[in-house]
């Protein structure tokens, strides 16, 4: 017989109060950091530049050319944890309404694919019941219980299931915005990210990753503005991710996870 895995955690309980989004939004920063940390453009941009504005010669751009996809996409990771969890952070849902409810009045008010929505305006109309319980309706919580226990219902969740011989791996995980939707004004004023070079860049970056759908060529480009605009992005890494990472990590992350160094230009 096959044997069914499953994981009662859900993503959810993270709005439930300002500590867990704390915690949250210290996650999302970390893998932020390790995405950025492990691109190769960010760990030999020394290279580049030599290669390219200091070498009088033919420039030899292989290495970088063939991680052009791959640091995009790294990159782009970078930001668009980064994002949801200053959304987070900021008092937002980063994670999808299920808006297909045409029969629950509730959720036709409210849509966070047409707009930011606050965790406290979505919590007057859901609040969290515990997980998978046989009468959900009447089983909200209101007391403190096992965290593991509760959910935030009304969220977007994907149903996935996944053979492995004979175990049966069921996942329900929570959809969250699309990269794009978070690059839009909207949110761009509710995550509070005032640097509009920055938002340019990422959407550069953003725009080479989608070509991982239908790649033909290896094709890349390289000039003095792709070091300076890497230059840009390392130091936005180190004084608004690492420096934020590392504050919220001295307050509650220090038995769990170490701080992390700064990126040397």
């Amino acid at each position: 017989k096959s044997k069914e895995f499953g994981c009662s955690f859900d993503e959810s309980i993270i709005y439930k109060n300002k500590f867990q989004r704390q915690i949250a939004f210290m996650s999302l920063l970390r893998s932020s950091i390790r995405f950025f940390k492990d691109a190769y453009i960010v760990k030999n941009i020394k290279a580049l530049e030599n290669e390219l504005i200091h070498v009088n010669k033919i420039p030899d751009l292989t290495k970088f050319s063939e991680n052009y996809l791959f640091d995009a996409i790294k990159i782009t990771s970078c930001f668009e944890n980064y994002f949801k969890g200053k959304l987070i952070y900021n008092g937002y849902l980063a994670h999808k309404i299920n808006t297909s409810k045409k029969n629950d009045r509730k959720f036709k008010a409210i849509d966070n694919n047409k707009k930011p929505i606050k965790i406290s305006e979505y919590k007057k109309i859901e609040g969290y019941y515990l997980l998978n319980h046989k009468d959900c309706d009447n089983q909200k919580i209101t007391g403190k219980n096992m965290l593991y226990e509760y959910t935030l219902r009304g969220l977007l969740k994907k149903s996935i299931q996944i053979h492995k011989g004979r175990r049966i791996i069921n996942l329900s995980p929570i959809i969250t915005l699309s990269f794009s939707r978070l690059l839009e004004k909207d949110y761009i004023s509710a995550m509070e990210i005032k640097d509009e070079k920055i938002v340019e860049i990422v959407k550069y970056f953003n725009g080479i990753r989608n070509t991982i759908h239908f790649r033909c060529s290896d094709s890349a480009m390289y000039d003095s503005d792709s070091v300076n605009d890497m230059k840009y992005l390392i130091n936005y890494v180190n004084n608004e991710i690492i420096k934020k990472y590392n504050k919220i990590h001295s307050k509650i992350g220090k038995k769990c996870v170490p701080s992390e160094d700064f990126i040397k230009i």
